[in-house]
């Protein structure tokens, strides 16, 4: 079948009130939703807080042979995005869907007919959130006792009970229930665990984790069910109904005990699952978006502005940012959305051309023009003639080469060693750099000259600049490199916002590359590098210090810093700016036994 564009077009209403509209064209890879004006659709009428700064992503798929199709891509928002009634992850949009965003209704609607098979498949309610708990009024002041429970529960508990309302976790118990006892046995601080289902008249055990040999537990359904009078605790053991007939234990065979805020825990999770169970449709896999440029959205303007002016003129283009800022992604877009983006591209990296090389690798030699130069070489600027070429590391190329270049960005015309002739090039010139440019102009080490002949400069700015976009890319790299690994965690990416991203964009798209190995349905905050996690916590602690003396609750600080840290003592001695010597006499002094904090 004859690939079909798809036109589409999102509508947005407050109420009855028809607010904006913005149509989603072939060239519109990633449309982005939020409170920010710099959002392709912005939702900020009187200061809408319940509105993320980048709530949302509506990201065209693309597959061969087929229409394009659009998926929208909740950013980790704080009021998340609704369906139906349910909270959504991540979907497939179909015609006439209703999204529901704070106050606002946005209505996906497509411009053109086509085939139905180009919208037939499951669809991603598979990631849908729970339904808010309603209760009647005989049962508020139980609902109340419950909330009440929730605060008691430790971090990584409450993190773990918040993507289950959010229908994360559970949606995957029955068809993988063991990535699910996981991250439940890590959360209570178990070593052992085993789920019981029904499977042909019998109940079995389908998951078993931490015991010497194999469990062959099976009764006939009906039977006698360790559940069967509801939940309990005894002997290192709690136990837990999913169902008539299913139902988890997990075993805790070292100290301390399990008490009743365990099992209360126990008890919420199980609830979740339950309500989970029918809202679970197929998985439908999907790819990685079609674009390497997202966020920057003044930039890409810019960039589009560039790409489409007149090519008879002077058009190249410096491009300034610190390293792993996405300086050659840049350029890329620069070259796809260009008349030449069907030419040549040519990469150098000016930094590794040693001095007696650079001038041959960017502008050629003939044979024999020196010792060793066998054969005739047409140079970076030849190769890429008709086409783009893109310098990088520019600063780096020494003082002498400057002046060539400058001349040939001037006439573009290149002359290789050994000849005499000079030959004309037609090429745009993309030029990046890391170092501070204007500095190596007022220093004499860059040439003025040089500077100013580039018509356009971008500077792009760092990471820690712009941690409104960091969501935007966190899930961008997420889809990238993982089927498996499907959300991060709020607490996970507020953590990343605190962090400063000294290496940029690329330090971002190593540490998310890492996460996805292990496959984890989700990416919770204690599984990201300790310098990461801990970012936000040094400005607490010091804040807690600071207030209280340690002779009043010295002991208190330290386990709360151990829990945290799950007993990583570097990071515990950093956090309380002691050392760790020090750190284990306080350990002894107070009696803190010596695994306190570890899972």
């Amino acid at each position: 079948m004859q690939k079909e564009e798809i036109i589409a077009r999102v509508e947005v209403k407050k109420g009855n009130r028809l607010i904006t509209g913005r149509m989603i064209g072939p060239a519109d890879a990633v449309i982005t939703i939020g409170r920010h004006g710099s959002n392709d659709i912005v939702l900020n009428e009187k200061d809408d807080t319940d509105v993320s700064r980048i709530h949302a992503a509506i990201i065209r798929i693309d597959a061969e042979n087929k229409a394009s199709r659009y998926i929208i891509r909740d950013l980790g928002s704080a009021q998340g995005v609704k369906l139906k009634g349910n909270y959504i992850h991540k979907k497939i949009l179909n015609v006439d869907d209703e999204l529901h965003i704070a106050k606002y209704t946005l209505t996906f609607k497509q411009e053109c007919r086509l085939d139905r098979t180009t919208r037939i498949g499951h669809l991603l309610d598979r990631f849908a959130r729970l339904p808010d708990e309603s209760v009647s009024d005989q049962e508020t002041g139980v609902q109340h006792k419950r909330n009440h429970e929730a605060r008691r529960f430790p971090d990584e508990q409450r993190e773990f009970l918040e993507n289950l309302g959010r229908g994360l976790l559970a949606a995957n118990f029955r068809h993988n229930p063991g990535r699910f006892m996981d991250h439940l046995i890590d959360v209570v601080q178990a070593d052992k665990g085993f789920i019981v289902m029904e499977d042909q008249g019998r109940a079995i055990v389908k998951y078993q984790k931490g015991f010497d040999r194999e469990l062959t537990i099976g009764i006939e359904i009906g039977g006698e069910n360790p559940c069967a009078d509801g939940p309990f605790d005894q002997e290192g053991s709690l136990c837990c109904p999913l169902s008539d007939n299913t139902f988890l234990a997990v075993f805790r065979s070292v100290p301390p005990a399990f008490n009743d805020n365990d099992l209360n825990f126990l008890c919420r999770v199980c609830e979740s699952v339950q309500k989970a169970e029918g809202l679970l449709n197929d998985i439908q896999e999907v790819t990685e978006w079609p674009t390497s440029f997202v966020g920057l959205p003044d930039k890409k303007k810019q960039c589009l502005e560039i790409a489409g002016a007149d090519a008879k003129k002077n058009n190249d283009v410096l491009i300034i940012g610190e390293t792993g800022t996405g300086k050659e992604v840049l350029a890329r877009f620069i070259h796809k959305n260009s008349p030449r983006k069907n030419r040549q591209y040519t990469s150098i990296n000016c930094a590794v051309l040693t001095k007696e090389l650079v001038h041959s690798e960017l502008f050629g030699h003939k044979r024999g023009a020196f010792t060793g130069a066998a054969a005739e070489r047409k140079g970076a600027f030849r190769d890429a003639d008709g086409g783009i070429l893109f310098l990088d590391e520019i600063g780096e190329l020494p003082e002498n080469i400057q002046a060539t270049l400058l001349t040939t960005m001037v006439d573009r015309m290149v002359r290789p060693l050994g000849s005499d002739e000079r030959q004309e090039v037609n090429v745009q010139i993309l030029a990046a750099t890391d170092r501070n440019i204007e500095d190596r102009v007022r220093s004499d080490t860059f040439r003025r000259a040089l500077y100013e002949r580039f018509a356009h400069k971008i500077l792009v700015p760092p990471l820690r600049e712009r941690k409104g976009e960091i969501p935007l890319f966190a899930y961008y790299f997420l889809d990238m490199y993982s089927k498996d690994t499907v959300i991060i965690s709020r607490d996970a990416l507020e953590c990343m916002r605190e962090y400063d991203w000294p290496g940029n964009v690329r330090e971002m798209q190593n540490v998310v590359r890492d996460l996805t190995q292990s496959k984890k349905e989700i990416i919770f905050s204690w599984h990201l590098p300790p310098h990461i996690r801990h970012a936000r916590k040094v400005e607490e602690y010091k804040d807690k210090i600071q207030k209280k003396t340690l002779k009043e609750n010295e002991c208190e600080i330290i386990k709360e810093v151990l829990r945290e840290t799950r007993g990583n003592m570097t990071q515990t001695a950093k956090i309380l700016k002691i050392n760790r010597q020090t750190l284990y006499n306080k350990k002894r002094e107070y009696s803190i036994p010596d695994d306190y904090g570890r899972s």
